[in-house]
């Protein structure tokens, strides 16, 4: 966490996640992104797995 920071675990997980996803083909099922007026982005994706 000192050296890294937050942002370097969310790193981590993304990268498990997209090891995980090398092994099959995901569908994308829905995709939403939106930018909120105080310019936070907020978005999400949802896959799924044939």
């Amino acid at each position: 966490m000192r050296e890294a920071g937050s942002e370097g675990i969310e790193l981590v997980m993304w990268l498990i996640a997209r090891d995980a996803m090398g092994y099959i083909t995901p569908h994308m099922d829905y995709r939403f992104h939106h930018v909120l007026p105080f310019n936070t982005a907020v978005g999400y994706l949802i896959l799924e797995t044939p």
